[in-house]
This record gives C-alpha cells, structure tokens and sequence, in this order.
C-alpha cells in the first residue's frame, strides 16, 4: 500500500507541475503594431515599447537582425523600431527569469528613424546609413 501511495503522490505532483508549466506558457495573441526600442548586446536582444520601461526579450526575430546587421548597429545601442510582433503573457523569460515578456517578431515595419524621436520614453535617435532600408511593405 505504501508504493501505491508514492506514485499517487508523485503522479499527483508532476501533474501539478505540468499545470504550473501551461499558465507560464499561455498561449499567445495575434500580432499586433507596437513601436518603441530595439537593443542587442551580447547577453541578450530587447525590446522597450514606447511609454514604458520594461524591457521585453526578442526570441523571434524576423529579419531584426539582419536589418540591424546592414545598419551597422553596434551592442548596447538602442534603435527606434516598428514591429508587428506577438507578445507573451507575463511570466520570466531569459536567463535567470530576467524579462517580464518575450516578443516574437513576425514583421519589422521601420528600422531607425530619419529624424528625432521625440514621441518615445527612451530618448535617443539612430540615424539610418543611406544603405539602408527604413520601411518595409
């Protein structure tokens, strides 16, 4: 009766457990139009959404890098962004749960902006080289 019991209990357990694993991993909404600050560093790719101070994780990107590639960004250099990305529920993402939220990009709309941004928490400005292309169809 006594091993009945332990893998009852531990049946029991590791049900809990894939429970606690599905409301971390809620399912995601439909992408939708967000602007704000892409960052890559050598640690980790982020996005800051306009009017806001969270940074989030990028897990998909896209063509984000490749864009920031072609524009010569270099690590620890925030660039103003468009994107039509899915956003996670809350829950810790990243190495040692740092981030609030991933971002999976599914579109970059704009990368860089021609003049300052003045509508947008983190202040800054990336001018684009002529190389490179703004928007996106």
């Amino acid at each position: 009766m006594g091993k009945l019991r332990e893998k009852f209990l531990l049946g029991a357990a590791g049900m809990l457990a894939l429970t606690a694993c599905a409301a971390h991993e809620a399912p995601m909404k439909a992408p939708q139009q967000m602007a704000g600050w892409y960052n890559q560093s050598a640690g980790a790719r982020t996005f800051q959404r306009c009017g806001s101070s969270e940074q989030w994780l990028v897990t998909q990107m896209a063509d984000l890098n490749k864009r920031a590639t072609a524009f010569g960004l270099q690590g620890d250099t925030p660039v103003y962004v468009k994107l039509s990305a899915v956003v996670s529920a809350p829950g810790k993402f990243g190495p040692q749960g740092t981030y609030p939220r991933e971002v999976r990009v599914e579109r970059v709309v704009q990368f860089g902006s021609p003049t300052p941004v003045r509508n947008c928490a983190l202040t800054g400005v990336v001018y684009p080289s002529s190389s490179s292309t703004i928007t996106s169809h």
